[in-house]
């Protein structure tokens, strides 16, 4: 491995990096030294100015929670990724589903995954929206039930047939029954969108909370 590599390793970059992070750690011959490490396969391109350490190098793994973020600083996970995860519904979602006030996108990254940017609001609605920091990186994740909002919003569904929503995405009735009263009023009147406010409501009343 050359100096560059080195440094990214002892400056214990989590193995994700900005190339103007890269670049602060040397001072000369900063385009040669990138030049190798990559041929070399000591780092790896990711996306426009994000790299990562590869191979013996690397660190770490790929937060892909945190890429997602570097990609687009304004994003948050959601939707069906959170979901997944959080195994209220059934089906195992690969892409990195997130939300952004910025323009719509999809990155496939290949070794990294793919990554899908949903614009659902015009400004940025923190209920339901938690932060990790993570050494000197941070990402931000919904809550399953915010990330259900969010869905809910993005499949454009109608008030008349809100009821369908819970067998449409199988949802996972367990989870939905173990929510307190705080879970949907932390939520309850921040967006101003009809069929979220009556979505909560009708969760409200299945739930008998």
């Amino acid at each position: 491995m050359n100096e560059l590599v080195k440094k990214l390793r002892k400056n214990k970059v989590k193995n994700i990096f900005t190339l103007n992070e890269a670049k602060s750690l040397i001072k000369n011959n900063f385009d040669f030294l990138l030049d190798e490490a990559i041929k070399n396969k000591w780092i790896n391109y990711i996306y426009k100015n994000i790299y990562a350490l590869a191979g013996e190098c690397k660190t770490a793994l790929v937060n892909s929670y945190i890429l997602a973020q570097i990609i687009d600083p304004d994003c948050y996970v959601s939707t069906l990724y959170v979901l997944s995860d959080y195994d209220w519904v059934p089906e195992y979602n690969c892409n990195i589903t997130c939300v952004t006030t910025n323009e719509e996108k999809r990155i496939d990254t290949k070794e990294y995954g793919s990554f899908i940017y949903r614009k659902l609001y015009d400004k940025y609605i923190s209920a339901g929206i938690y932060e990790i920091k993570e050494r000197n990186k941070k990402y931000r994740m919904a809550k399953p039930l915010r990330a259900l909002c969010d869905l809910i919003y993005q499949r454009n569904e109608k008030i008349e047939y809100i009821g369908s929503v819970y067998d449409a995405l199988r949802l996972e009735w367990e989870y939905l029954e173990a929510l307190k009263k705080k879970d949907i009023n932390e939520l309850k009147g921040k967006f101003g969108i009809d069929i979220i406010e009556y979505f909560l409501e009708d969760l409200e009343r299945r739930i008998k909370l």
